[in-house]
Order: structure tokens, then sequence, then C-alpha cells
């Protein structure tokens, strides 16, 4: 088939190359775009069948986990933006043993609402968040955030109210995952899109390579040859990501397609009939 000789042919092949100087921008464009579609397709089937089972599970066990989480007896009132509860304060929320770690955080939320927000009592509740009349304060990578509740919000919520929530959507969480199939489709194309969008730098890349070489090309034809040079390249992060290996180096994208177009890119000269 031309499309899979194409893509061997991409992979290696000074000939093809010298050949692709000739050959209409439009040809290339065709050809990645039907590499897209087949390598999104494999994806997706990938997604489906690895990931799709332990989301599935995550999703399925998650609201009976949330029922049993809540406290039978809290009720958590905002009124114009003031937090207030039924229970003595400050009230703790457990963090579940089958999510602890190394971080030392005991709770996930504590709720005081009764005292005036201070660090030595937010670092002593050791929780991931707490709860203040007219506050949330939370961890986050950069130290804490504290966020001020806006003054229209009213809310009420308890063990009830939440296991009506789940009854009402539980019938659609089925649903979920067939809808969500194309849409990892649709995503896999969009990253494409970007590679796509990348190559408008990447051709200057490949055109460096060419100098190097003694090949004289425009940036338009730099650009073909980018939409071809980047095979090698997504396909090597197609089996890694089927094999589940994920690790990052800086620019290696860039470098990846340096060396391949140096592989590929040789003097015309050298194949001249």
């Amino acid at each position: 088939m031309e499309l899979f000789n194409n893509i061997k042919n991409s992979i290696y092949s000074p000939k093809f190359y010298q050949d692709l100087l000739a050959k209409p921008f439009s040809f290339s464009v065709r050809y990645f775009v039907l590499l897209a579609l087949i390598v999104s397709l494999i994806g997706t089937i990938n997604f489906s069948f690895t990931v799709f089972p332990a989301i599935k599970l995550f999703v399925d066990d998650l609201g009976p986990k949330i029922l049993n989480y809540y406290p039978n007896d809290l009720q958590l009132t905002i009124n114009k933006g003031q937090a207030s509860t039924n229970v003595n304060e400050p009230y703790f929320i457990k963090v579940p043993e089958e999510f602890k770690d190394d971080k030392g955080l005991e709770n996930v939320l504590v709720i005081d609402t009764k005292n005036d927000f201070s660090l030595e009592n937010f670092y002593s509740y050791k929780s991931f968040a707490l709860l203040t009349k007219d506050s949330i304060i939370s961890y986050t990578d950069n130290g804490i955030n504290i966020n001020q509740i806006d003054k229209n919000v009213n809310f009420y919520l308890d063990k009830n109210k939440i296991t009506d929530f789940y009854n009402k959507i539980k019938p659609f969480i089925k649903f979920i995952y067939p809808a969500s199939i194309p849409l990892i489709f649709i995503g896999y194309l969009l990253s494409f899109s970007f590679q796509a969008i990348y190559l408008l730098f990447g051709a200057l890349v490949i055109w460096l390579a060419c100098v190097i070489k003694n090949v004289k090309i425009d940036y338009k034809k730099a650009y073909q040859l980018g939409l071809h040079l980047s095979t090698a390249i997504v396909l090597i992060q197609l089996i890694l990501m089927i094999f589940g290996v994920t690790f990052y180096i800086p620019f290696m994208f860039t470098i990846l397609l340096f060396v391949v177009a140096l592989i590929n890119i040789k003097k015309i000269q050298n194949y001249e009939n």
C-alpha cells in the first residue's frame, strides 16, 4: 500500500527525500493527514483497552466512596458567603487510609468557622484544606492559597443531598465511556495540529540540516520535508505510549527532528542516475 511505503520511506530513505524535493506541497499534506488519522485511531484503541478500564473502575467506585467518606452528621451551610455547621468545631474530615501519602497530611478538610484564621492553626491541623467563616485555605505547589467565599454564595450540603445528587446522575455514568471515545480521537488529531504549528519553527531546524548537507531549499520546502521527517518521532512516541513509558528530555522533539533530517538529507548529486 502506498501510504505504508511512504511511512517506511519517511523514516529512512535519502532517495525518497531527494524525490520529495520535486513533489508538490499537497502530496505531503495529504500524507500527514492520513498519518494523523492512523496514529490517532491506534492511540484511541490503545486508550480504550488500557486506560479506560482503570478509569471506569475508579468512576464506578467514586460515587459510593464519596457517600461513605462524607460524615453522616455534618450539615454545612453557606449563607451570603458566611459558613456555618451543626457540629462541634474545629471539625476534622480524615484522609482515607488508601489515599494517605508521605506528605504527613492527616485531614482532607478541617472546618473552623468559630476562630480567626492563623497560619499556626492551619499548620497544626495537618489538613489539605481549611474552611473558615468566610474563606477556604488550601495548599498549592507555591505555598498556601486563600480564597474568600463570594458574598452572593448560598449553599447547603449534607449526606442526603449528596446521595440524591448521585442517584440522579448514576444512570448517565454508563454513557460517559462510549461518548468520550470520539473526544479522545479528536484529542489525538489536535495533537497533530499542534505539531503542524510547531513545524513552523521546526522548518528552520530542517533548513539548517540542509545547509550542513549542502542542499539548497526554501522555507516552504523545508516545512514540507518536516511533515515527513516527523514520522519517526511520532511513531516512537506512539510506541512509548503503548508500553506506558514516560520521560521528559528538554527539546527532545527538536533534537530528534534535526538528527532524522541529517540522516535522510544528503547531497542530491549522490543520487544522480
